[in-house]
């Protein structure tokens, strides 16, 4: 019976064909407006999305540039900071360091000449660079009971401050050595500096006398 019904649905479906088709073919024309309506809606709804995912992209990419930039920036910050910071350091220390000697000036040569306050500060920077004696011009300069008349209140004179930076100056930049660094030792006398190689006086010991 079901069979049946289904073989004669089947055959006047099949004699009815060109009037379905004709139908079909008119119900797709008329709906023609509507298919291309909503395939300019679908068209629009996907460009809109994809403008804004590349909207969102450019945003997010300028942020990370800005924040990049901003690292970058505060990189750059942070090391001329610390190189400003050092160079101040470097630059305070270098200052304390031609005050320091000038003081040992002020106390052993301050009436010498200009020769012989020259060969004291040679002696300070001969000690700096032995191993007898500590390795910074301040702490050679402040040693007890190494330099006659030396005081940290001493005053800082500005000849004897110049006579400390120039040959500072050329031992930093290994210029000409005008004293020997084995002359460790100083004595003074009223119209000359006395420098030894040795504490006491042997018969090896080298003694340089300035005016």
């Amino acid at each position: 019976m079901v069979l049946t019904k289904a073989m004669s649905t089947a055959i006047c479906l099949w004699h009815d064909r060109r009037d379905l088709w004709q139908d079909l073919k008119e119900d797709i024309r008329k709906s023609r407006p509507l298919i291309l309506m909503f395939l300019i809606i679908a068209l629009a709804c996907v460009m809109g999305a994809r403008v804004k995912l590349n909207h969102d992209m450019q945003i997010q990419t300028v942020q990370e540039m800005r924040l990049d930039l901003e690292r970058q920036e505060a990189i750059r910050a942070s090391m001329i900071a610390s190189e400003q910071a050092k160079a101040n350091e470097a630059a305070a220390t270098a200052r304390a360091d031609r005050e320091a000697v000038a003081k040992v000036l002020y106390g052993t040569a301050l009436h010498h000449s200009e020769d012989a306050q020259r060969a004291v500060c040679w002696c300070v920077l001969n000690r700096v660079d032995s191993s007898l004696y500590p390795d910074s011009i301040q702490a050679v300069c402040s040693q007890p009971d190494q330099w006659m008349g030396y005081t940290e209140d001493a005053p800082v004179i500005e000849s004897l401050y110049r006579i400390a930076d120039e040959v500072i100056t050329g031992w930093r930049n290994g210029g000409y050595r005008a004293i020997s660094p084995d002359y460790l030792y100083l004595t003074w006398e009223r119209d000359a500096i006395v420098l030894r190689t040795t504490f006491t006086e042997t018969a090896n010991t080298h003694v340089w006398r300035i005016g």
